[in-house]
């Protein structure tokens, strides 16, 4: 993960040096902008490491998940914006995120995952 991170801040480094050669210096300052927001996105994107959790059932300890009436499917309450899933699943109808999903089909961990409290008997 990190040699991708490392590729994608120097491209867009390079790209930004060449918008302001070519387009010129009001350009550049769009440039900037872009590139910290590009930068910025792969610092959240980071995802946690927990041995815990499980890609396909971690929605289902999670304090984020709201049933949907009538449905076995989940949505979120607090989706996470870098969230994908599995293409098959999405064509199906089957992964709909955050509105109505099977969490099998997600293809990476969740950023905003909280874990449910336990309850003391």
């Amino acid at each position: 993960m990190k040699d991708v991170q490392n590729l994608l801040i120097a491209c867009v480094t390079v790209l930004t040096a060449w918008q302001a050669e070519e387009y010129g210096s009001e350009n550049y300052l769009v440039a900037c902008e872009c590139r910290d927001q590009i930068l910025d996105s792969l610092d959240k994107a980071k995802e946690p490491v927990d041995a815990s959790r499980d890609m396909k059932t971690e929605c289902h300890s999670c304090a984020n998940k709201a049933t949907v009436p009538g449905n076995c499917h989940i949505r979120c309450s607090n989706p996470d914006q870098y969230m994908t899933g599995n293409q098959h699943g999405i064509n199906h109808g089957w992964f709909f995120y955050p509105m109505l999903f099977d969490p099998v089909w997600k293809t990476r961990l969740c950023n905003n995952y909280v874990p449910l409290k336990k309850v003391a008997r």
